[in-house]
C-alpha cells in the first residue's frame, strides 16, 4: 500500500477501537526499523510519511489517537525495549493497535499468533467501507465466524446511531 493507504488504515483502526472499546488507540505503524535505527530507504520513509500523514488525518477528522511510527515491533510492544529504542514515544512499549507495512507482514504475524498464541482471533474487520464488513479465513471455525458476526453486528448498530436513515423523499418534502 501507498503512504495514504497506511495512513488511512491507521485513522480507521483508531476509530474502530475507539468505537469497540471506549479508549483512545495507540496505533503504531510498524516497520524493521525504529525512528531511523536502519538506513533510510523507500520503505522507511514510506512508513515514516504515513505516520506524519495519519497523525495529520486524525487531527483533521477528530479522531482522538496517539499514532507513531516507524517502529520495530519489540518497540512498539515492550516497554524495556520502548525506552532503548524510542524514547519519548506516545506509542512505543504500549502500542494497542499494530499497523503492518503489507498484507504479507500482517498475515504472517496472525497466523503465527493463532499458531503459538493459545488465543481467539476474529477479523478482518474491513475498514474504509461505506457499511460495516469483514472477510473470515477459509480456515475459520464456528466460534470465529460468530464473534466477527458479532463484531459487524455492533459496528452496524453503531453505525445506525451515528449515521440515521434518511427521511424517505415524501416526508422530507414536507420539512
Amino acid at each position: 500500500p501507498k503512504a495514504e493507504e497506511l495512513a488511512a488504515t491507521a485513522v480507521g483502526l483508531a476509530a474502530l477501537k475507539l468505537q469497540l472499546t471506549g479508549r483512545r488507540a495507540r496505533v503504531a505503524l510498524l516497520s524493521y526499523s525504529t525512528k531511523g535505527s536502519a538506513a533510510a530507504n523507500e520503505e522507511i520513509r514510506k512508513v515514516t510519511e504515513a505516520t506524519r500523514k495519519a497523525q495529520q488525518l486524525a487531527s483533521k477528522i477528530g479522531v482522538k489517537a496517539d499514532i507513531d511510527g516507524e517502529l520495530q515491533i519489540d518497540a512498539a510492544l515492550h516497554p524495556a525495549k520502548a525506552k532503548l529504542k524510542a524514547a519519548g514515544s506516545p506509542v512505543a512499549g504500549r502500542a494497542d493497535c499494530l499497523v503492518f507495512p503489507d498484507l504479507s507482514a500482517g498475515n504472517i504475524c496472525i497466523k503465527a499468533i493463532q499458531q503459538f498464541g493459545n488465543v481467539r482471533t476474529y477479523g478482518n474487520i474491513l475498514l474504509g467501507l461505506r457499511l460495516p464488513a469483514a472477510e473470515i479465513s477459509r480456515g475459520a471455525d464456528e466460534q470465529e465466524v460468530l464473534g466477527v458476526a458479532a463484531i459487524v453486528g455492533l459496528l452496524a448498530v453503531e453505525y445506525r446511531k451515528l449515521y440515521p436513515e434518511p427521511s424517505a423523499p415524501s416526508e422530507s418534502r414536507n420539512i
